[in-house]
């Protein structure tokens, strides 16, 4: 864990520099998205930058954001909560 900690670290300069100002100046192609996408947010996210965005793409495709189980990466945190939520919403996409 301490390796990954300083790893992880050591790269944040470059992740904020380089990818997260990349990841943020994006502008999507609302009708070429819009009936196409299921937009999502972990239910445990809160206020965190990637539910906000996800809330902010729904609202502007006229939806709402499926809520699935835990933060950004619930599919770590719940996985068979989480395998449930994406098989109800693959059925529902049928």
């Amino acid at each position: 864990m301490r390796e990954l900690l300083r790893r992880l670290a050591g790269n944040a300069g470059f992740f904020v520099e380089q990818e997260l100002r990349r990841y943020t100046a994006v502008e999507p192609d609302l009708e070429a998205v819009r009936g196409r996408v299921v937009v999502a947010a972990g239910d445990r996210s809160g206020e965190q930058f990637p539910a906000r965005a996800a809330r902010g793409l729904a609202d502007r495709l006229g939806t709402t954001a499926v809520t699935f189980p835990g933060e950004h990466v619930g599919y770590l945190e719940y996985p068979a909560e989480f395998a449930e939520k994406l098989r109800e919403v693959f059925s529902r996409a049928k």
